[in-house]
C-alpha cells in the first residue's frame, strides 16, 4: 500500500487523530444528513459543505495539497462525487473556501472586548498562538498549504493578512502604546510572524509556537518606530557582469526551474516546461532529477549558496557588525536584482514547493540569524528567538518587495530591513542612523 493510501485509511479509521473545526476526520461520514424526512435541502447542503471542508483540511494537512485528490476528500467525507461538484469546481476551490472560513476566528481576536474596551495586544498575540496550537490542521492549511494551491490560495491568504494588519492597526490605535509602531512597521512585523509560523508549521512544531510567544512578543515590543524617516537608496545597486548560465545539465536545469517558476508559478510548472526552457530532452532531465520538486530543491540550493557566498564576505568587510547587517542586505538585494528569476523562485515560488524546499529557505534565514552573534554577545538579555524573528521579518520584507515592485526594486527594502535588525540591540537612534547609511561609529573625542 502506498504511503498516501495508508495515511488516508488512518484518517478514516481514527488511527490518525486529526481534528478540524467541523469535527474529527474519522467521524465526518457519520455526520451525514439524508435528504427527505423533513430535513430542509439547505440543511443537507450545509452539512455536505462542512463535511467536505473538514475532509479537505484533514487530508491537506496530512498529505499536502499537491498530493491530495478529490477522491481523497470524497472518501473521508462520505459525500458523493456529484454532490461535491454541485458545491465546488475542484479541490482548489474546496480548500480555499474552507480556509476562508477558518481565518475568521483569528480575526475575531482583534475585536474589542464585550465591554467595548480594546484588548491588550500581548494577550491577543499569545491568544493567536494558542489558537494555532489548538487547531494544528487548520493552521497548517491556512499558513502552509494555501500557498501550494496557487494564485487562488495566495489571494485568500493575502486578503486575510491585510484584514489582520488593519485589525491590528485599529486595536493598537486604542492603546496607550499604539504610537510605538508605524503602519509600515506593523506590516513588516506581521509578515515576519507569518513566515515564522509558516516555517514552524511546515516542520510540525506548532506546540513550540505557544512556548515561543512570550519571548517573541518581548522582541516585537522592542522594535519601536524609527525617530527619523528611513531613506530608500537613490540608486539600486546590481552586480556587474554576464549572468551565469550553468556549465552542466544539472545547472542549466536549475536555471530553467527558476525561469519557469517566475513565469507561471511552481504549482503550474511541469517537467516538460523545465526541459523546454533548458533546451534538453526529458531523458536528460530524468538522468539528473527525479521530478520537478527535486529540480527545484537543486535550484534553491544553488541560489542559496551563491547569495550567501556574496553576502557574507560583504558583511565581514564592514566596519562593525551593525554596518555589516546593512552590507549583508545590500549584497543579497544586489544579487537578486541581477538574478530576477532566482529572486522570484527563492523569495516567492518556494512557498508552494513543499517542506523540503521550505527547509532550504529556512537554512538561509538561519544564516542571517547566525550573523547576529556579536549583537547577542553585546546584548545577552535579548531573547534568543529574536534571531529567528529578525531573519523571518527580513525575508518577508524582501518577498513582499518582489511581489509589489519586482526584484529590481529590492534595494528599497534595505533601510527598513536594517532598522528592524538593529533596533532591539542598539536602540532606535543608532539603528536609524545605520539604516540611513550613517553607520560609522564616532571615534574617541
Amino acid at each position: 500500500m502506498r504511503e498516501s493510501e495508508r495515511r488516508l485509511n488512518e484518517l478514516k479509521n481514527g488511527d490518525a487523530a486529526v481534528g478540524t473545526p467541523w469535527g474529527q476526520a474519522s467521524e465526518l461520514r457519520e455526520r451525514r444528513l439524508y435528504p427527505g424526512g423533513g430535513t430542509p435541502p439547505q440543511e443537507v447542503a450545509r452539512n455536505q459543505r462542512e463535511r467536505l471542508f473538514g475532509a479537505a483540511v484533514a487530508v491537506a494537512s496530512e498529505k499536502g495539497f499537491e498530493a491530495m485528490t478529490v477522491a481523497d476528500i470524497l472518501s473521508l467525507s462520505g459525500v458523493s462525487r456529484s454532490a461535491f461538484y454541485k458545491h465546488f469546481a475542484d479541490k482548489s476551490d474546496c480548500l480555499t473556501a474552507a480556509a476562508a472560513e477558518l481565518l475568521a476566528p483569528a480575526q475575531r481576536l482583534l475585536e474589542p472586548a464585550a465591554d467595548g474596551r480594546p484588548r491588550d495586544p500581548r494577550e491577543v498575540f499569545e491568544g493567536f498562538f494558542e489558537l494555532l496550537a489548538a487547531e494544528p490542521a487548520a493552521a497548517r492549511v491556512c499558513f502552509v498549504e494555501l500557498h501550494a494551491v496557487g494564485a487562488a490560495g495566495e489571494e485568500v491568504a493575502d486578503r486575510a493578512f491585510e484584514a489582520m494588519a488593519e485589525g491590528v492597526e485599529r486595536m493598537l490605535a486604542g492603546t496607550p502604546d499604539g504610537g510605538r509602531w508605524t503602519p509600515e512597521l506593523i506590516r513588516a512585523l506581521l509578515g515576519g510572524v507569518r513566515l515564522l509560523v509558516h516555517s514552524r508549521l511546515s516542520r510540525g512544531e506548532e506546540d513550540a509556537l505557544v512556548k515561543l510567544a512570550p519571548d517573541l512578543w518581548e522582541w516585537i515590543a522592542s522594535v519601536v518606530g524609527p525617530p527619523e524617516p528611513l531613506e530608500a537608496p537613490r540608486r539600486q545597486r546590481t552586480l556587474p557582469g554576464p549572468r551565469f548560465e550553468g556549465y552542466t545539465p544539472a545547472e542549466r536545469i536549475a536555471r530553467a526551474v527558476a525561469t519557469v517558476v517566475a513565469d507561471k508559478g511552481y504549482p503550474e510548472m511541469t517537467t516538460d516546461d523545465i526541459a523546454g526552457e533548458a533546451a534538453i530532452s526529458l531523458s536528460t532531465f530524468y538522468a539528473n532529477f527525479s521530478d520537478k520538486r527535486d529540480a527545484t530543491l537543486a535550484a534553491l540550493e544553488m541560489s542559496g549558496a551563491q547569495v550567501m557566498a556574496l553576502a557574507v564576505p560583504a558583511a565581514r568587510r564592514a566596519g562593525n557588525w551593525e554596518e555589516g547587517a546593512r552590507a549583508l542586505y545590500e549584497a543579497i538585494c544586489a544579487y537578486f536584482a541581477a538574478e530576477p528569476a532566482m529572486a522570484r523562485l527563492a523569495l516567492v515560488g518556494v512557498y508552494a514547493a513543499g517542506p523540503r524546499a521550505h527547509g532550504r529557505r529556512d537554512r538561509v534565514i538561519g544564516s542571517l540569524g547566525e550573523m547576529l552573534a556579536p549583537a547577542f554577545a553585546e546584548r545577552p538579555r535579548v531573547p534568543a528567538v529574536a534571531a529567528e524573528a529578525i531573519g523571518a521579518t527580513v525575508y518577508g520584507l524582501l518577498r513582499e518587495q518582489v511581489r509589489r515592485g519586482g526584484p529590481e526594486s529590492l534595494g528599497s527594502a534595505v533601510p527598513l530591513a536594517t532598522y528592524v535588525t538593529l533596533v532591539g540591540f542598539v536602540g532606535p537612534a543608532r539603528a536609524a542612523a545605520v539604516a540611513n547609511g550613517r553607520g560609522q561609529r564616532p571615534g574617541p573625542s
